[in-house]
């Protein structure tokens, strides 16, 4: 695939990431680096595909993301970023037995350690 083929973002172009899921004292935990699972826990791999964004989808995500701008540097605020990516860009997850794919009702219910850990691996492969 070369440049050319990279000018413009296709809606059937996804971004897989996986995201390790545990329990501690019955609370999810979760994170893009299987590393950091307690080394007692016992911890699944779930993965998450996400569309890659496009133009509008960036405008659409920085614009909701609340960015401050003043004196000093632009501020972002992380949970309307976190939610903007999430809503706008998460299509399915794996967790190895089932798929789901994501709705408004199950991006509503699903767990905000989940939903970070998928955000915070997504921004390791995709700019916005």
């Amino acid at each position: 695939m070369g440049l050319k083929d990279k000018l413009f973002v296709k809606k059937s172009e996804k971004v897989n990431v996986d995201v390790w899921a545990w329990e501690v004292d019955d609370d999810l935990q979760a994170s893009s680096d299987e590393k950091d699972a307690p080394s007692n826990a016992e911890s699944q791999k779930i993965t998450f595909v996400f569309r890659r964004p496009s133009y509008r989808d960036s405008n659409y995500i920085l614009g909701a993301a609340n960015i401050r701008v003043g004196d000093k540097e632009p501020e972002v605020d992380p949970v309307a970023f976190n939610d903007a990516v999430t809503k706008t860009l998460l299509l399915e997850m794996h967790d190895g037995k089932e798929v789901y794919q994501m709705n408004s009702q199950r991006l509503s219910e699903l767990n905000p350690a989940l939903s970070r850990a998928a955000v915070a691996a997504v921004m390791n492969k995709i700019s916005i």
